[in-house]
């Protein structure tokens, strides 16, 4: 008797296991929204031309910002095995705003998204295969829609099995990169008569001002650790509390520049026990960039170095919507 009373208490004090793992269900609707603010400080430029230092025009200072929301409302139509099988996706509200400060002088512009008033299906054969259809709208380029995915981008910080409390996991660069949003960005810069920088249609990966500053992370190869800290409540409900842990680094190099970004982040992932899905994300961290470029005009070689230091700063809420449009 004794040892069957012991054997029960073993059983109760160990933690119980959770399925960490995005449960989709027909005729349901989810509402997104996501916040990223980035800011970049010019720490040090210096600039040479034919073997000569070149001081003053400002060097010193100067940055970038911008700040970017997204409010996209999935439909789940049908799932298969508890995934989303045909979901409808509309981006309801877009804002976006950069700004640069370099030299003394401050300039802003309202970014520009081929996502608004964009309405799509995504839908998965019996073979897997995923097809996207526009609905409404026009939408980016072909190549960019094919880069959307039917489930949540939060997802992809799941282990998508049952995990106790303590439990830990690696994430892979394509995972992080897709639940970062990194993967299709919403915003561009305005296009410009005759082209010119931030013209172009689907993606805002382009450098400089106001073609995004998230450019400069979309090609980071990304590490990271997931792990399952705490239950806790959130906003009212009962979450398994998945604490991140993420790094990454590019560099790029070519006839006349080269370049390295680095970023490590810090943040919290919410999964509601109950709904089985994610419900928020707060993350934040540091960023830096380094570029060498050399110019030859006229016979004259000019040599520019820059360093680069800011901040990264996200929210993701995730909640129900009506499933009818007209609700």
């Amino acid at each position: 008797m004794k040892s069957t009373l012991c054997a029960a208490c073993v059983l109760l004090a160990l933690p119980a296991d959770h399925e960490l793992r995005t449960v989709y269900r027909a005729e349901s609707a989810l509402r997104i929204e996501s916040t990223l603010e980035l800011e970049w400080e010019t720490t040090a430029m210096s600039m040479v031309r034919d073997g000569e230092p070149v001081e003053g025009r400002g060097f010193g200072g100067g940055g970038t910002s911008s700040t970017t929301r997204s409010v996209v409302v999935d439909r789940y139509l049908e799932v298969a095995g508890a995934a989303p099988a045909r979901v409808q996706r509309r981006w309801e509200e877009l804002e976006g705003e950069s700004s640069m400060s370099f030299g003394g002088e401050d300039r802003s512009l309202t970014l520009e998204s081929d996502f608004e008033d964009l309405l799509v299906e995504l839908a998965r054969d019996e073979d897997g295969e995923l097809a996207v259809e526009v609905l409404e709208g026009t939408g980016p380029d072909v190549e960019v829609l094919e880069r959307l995915r039917p489930g949540l981008a939060l997802d992809a910080f799941l282990t998508g099995d049952a995990v106790a409390e303590g439990a830990e996991w690696t994430l892979d660069s394509d995972a992080i990169r897709h639940g970062l949003g990194l993967d299709v960005s919403y915003f561009r810069a305005p296009q410009r008569e005759g082209g010119g920088p931030g013209g172009g249609r689907g993606g805002g990966r382009r450098g400089g001002f106001g073609g995004g500053a998230d450019a400069q992370l979309a090609g980071v190869e990304w590490s990271g650790r997931a792990r399952f800290a705490a239950l806790e409540v959130f906003e009212g409900l009962e979450c398994a509390r998945i604490a991140l842990e993420l790094e990454g680094e590019s560099e790029r190099e070519d006839e006349s520049s080269s370049s390295t970004t680095t970023a490590e982040l810090e943040g919290t992932l919410w999964v509601a026990l109950e709904s089985r899905r994610p419900v928020g994300l707060d993350l934040e961290g540091a960023i830096a960039s380094e570029m060498d470029s050399t110019r030859e005009r006229d016979g004259s070689v000019m040599e520019m170095h820059r360093e680069s230091e800011g901040t990264y700063k996200q929210r993701v809420r995730v909640g129900d919507a009506p499933f009818a449009e007209d609700e």
